[in-house]
């Protein structure tokens, strides 16, 4: 029997994630159906694809400010509303500029779950199963992925796009119940409330020492006022910054986005069975499923930093053979299996580490008082870098191959092997007030701060 204390963890992280699912299948939507829509509809380089991550890059620091301002439940609340008007307008127009306008409106959707989700996650999530939770982001991710490319090769377009509202209307229902962060009402003074829900989420009433910790902790973090500034207020936090923004540009610029989006495209059309463009596809992204999933439950055990270096070694090795299939002079039919292998070896290495981490790392680098902030500037780089590279991707497919594409995000993944293992500090199996203490992430200010300081200040809520 699953214990109530890891049960009720794993019921507001699974309700939490659904939002992922959804902002999945808002990404991917037009990839089932980019072999049918008329050029004229897709609009240049392909923008009804990669335009959505434009509304992610305007969203994403409004998003930080209001997950300070109206609490994480209540923001992450706002994105299911967004999709599923969304999904009504698709339903009822095929005006280009309307489209593009969902498309965007989607994206404030995917700034909010970006921003706010790993907030959440990481805030309720205990130590010692952090890693486990704030994992499965990724996981529900790609289970949208799976749903969005299956309706999509089973359903006609409007139906397709009428079983991708269940991920909302789902989404809202569940995690409407959840409790918010402790941190947050914390951060609002709302002592007694943050206490009742820690011990919901723990299962029990036994979380006074928790409970002190995340206080002062919090009370350490909240001291004084808080600007955008904070984020680069000491070199530890400019190097933490740093550290985020590097896994940021190099998820964002591996490779992954795109063939997420051009998946369908990228596999051999005219292949049988499962080597069809469309099995394959439902293929590739239920092995990652399974692969992401399995690498959740290691993370905490072994260590982000060794999990991420074997991502980006996987990432290379595979990209790299991708854009040597490319550049052959040869038929790409005759040797379509080196492409399979290669592509299910790259989704599979980029999902276990770069993909699933990325969150994790996003809710654990930063203080309290800097940590939405931190997640919305790391947002708006993503989706800059993302927009940028379905853009790219699309010029140089078109115009110069495809084993060029290739061959650049094997570039981005041999920066990562090379400034990762450097760079990055472990921060598995320490709680999120260690990862403050011992300076990874926030060096101590000139003046020293007592334990007389931290009670008086605990005092005041």
């Amino acid at each position: 029997m699953v214990h109530e204390r890891v049960l009720r963890q794993w019921i507001a992280t699974t309700t939490c994630c659904l939002s992922a699912g959804m902002i999945a299948t808002c990404y991917v939507w037009p990839a089932p159906l980019l072999t049918e829509i008329p050029p004229w509809l897709l609009g240049p380089h392909n923008w009804i694809s990669s335009i959505m991550p434009l509304g992610m890059f305007a969203f994403a620091l409004p998003a930080g400010l209001l997950a300070d301002r109206f609490g994480r439940k209540a923001v992450l609340l706002q994105a299911c509303p967004l999709v599923l008007v969304s999904w009504i307008v698709v339903i009822v127009t095929t005006d280009i500029v309307a489209l593009y306008i969902v498309r965007i409106v989607q994206g404030f959707a995917m700034a909010i779950v970006y921003v706010v989700a790993p907030i959440y996650l990481a805030e309720i999530a205990e130590t010692g199963k952090r890693g486990m939770l704030t994992g499965q982001f990724q996981v529900f991710y790609l289970l949208g992925c799976v749903y969005a490319y299956t309706m999509g090769s089973l359903l006609t377009p409007v139906n397709y796009v009428c079983t991708l509202m269940v991920f909302p209307i789902v989404s809202i229902v569940a995690f409407y119940t959840m409790p918010e962060s402790p941190y947050f009402l914390l951060m609002c003074r709302k002592c007694d409330q943050a206490l009742y829900n820690l011990q919901w989420l723990r299962g029990t009433d036994d979380v006074e020492d928790e409970y002190q910790t995340i206080r002062e902790s919090v009370s350490r973090d909240m001291a004084g006022p808080r600007t955008i500034g904070d984020l680069v207020a000491t070199e530890a936090d400019k190097r933490s910054l740093s550290i985020v923004i590097l896994l940021s540009t190099l998820r964002s610029l591996c490779g992954m986005n795109a063939v997420s989006v051009y998946l369908m495209q990228e596999l051999t059309q005219d292949a049988k069975g499962i080597f069809a463009s469309q099995p394959m596809a439902i293929n590739l992204m239920v092995v990652s499923l399974a692969c992401s999933f399995a690498s959740t439950c290691i993370t905490d055990s072994v260590g982000r930093k060794p999990v991420l270096v074997f991502s980006t070694i996987g990432t290379t090795a595979f990209c790299s053979m991708v854009a040597i299939f490319y550049s052959m002079e040869t038929s790409v039919d005759s040797h379509s299996w080196i492409m399979y292998v290669a592509i299910v070896g790259f989704s599979v290495s980029y999902n276990v580490g770069l993909g699933g981490l990325m969150q994790t790392i996003q809710g654990e680098y930063f203080p309290t008082r800097t940590r939405a902030m931190g997640g919305a500037v790391s947002t708006m780089i993503s989706g800059l870098l993302m927009f940028g590279g379905l853009v790219v991707y699309d010029l140089l497919r078109q115009n110069r191959g495809n084993y060029l594409n290739y061959g650049l995000y094997t570039f981005v993944s041999l920066i990562g092997i090379i400034v990762l293992p450097v760079a990055y500090h472990e921060t598995a199996g320490r709680t999120l007030a260690q990862i403050q203490e011992i300076g990874i992430c926030r060096k101590k200010s000139t003046k020293t701060i007592t334990t007389m300081d931290i009670s008086e200040e605990v005092e005041r809520y």
